[in-house]
């Protein structure tokens, strides 16, 4: 039982933290601050994994820009290695919370 218990809290945590991954990248602005940065510009929490080209904006600089919609800044390169990188980093510190909530909680 414990076990099962176990597995399902490790397969909750990896989708909270690829959640928590997509999400943090796509709100979390990036600064820009020449004209040329606009062609190459790298989200991801807390390694980039996705370029997008926003070189079809022409706003004043400098600025900070959010992730824009694929159909009008199209991606330039996916890494699913940094992905999975963010991810794994993200579910370590989720794993070591929970850990220390799960203590604290046995000792009170």
């Amino acid at each position: 039982m414990m076990k099962e218990m176990s597995k399902v809290r490790f397969a909750s945590l990896i989708l909270i933290s690829i959640v928590i991954v997509v999400m943090l990248s796509t709100l979390i602005p990036v600064g820009v601050i020449n004209e040329s940065e606009l062609e190459n510009l790298g989200f991801g929490i807390p390694f980039k994994f996705i370029y997008q080209n926003q070189s079809s904006l022409d706003p004043p600089l400098p600025i900070r820009l959010n992730f824009g919609s694929p159909w009008e800044h199209p991606i330039v390169s996916f890494s699913v290695g940094y992905f999975i990188l963010s991810a794994g980093v993200v579910l370590l510190i989720l794993s070591l919370v929970s850990a220390v909530i799960r203590k604290y909680i046995k000792k009170g």
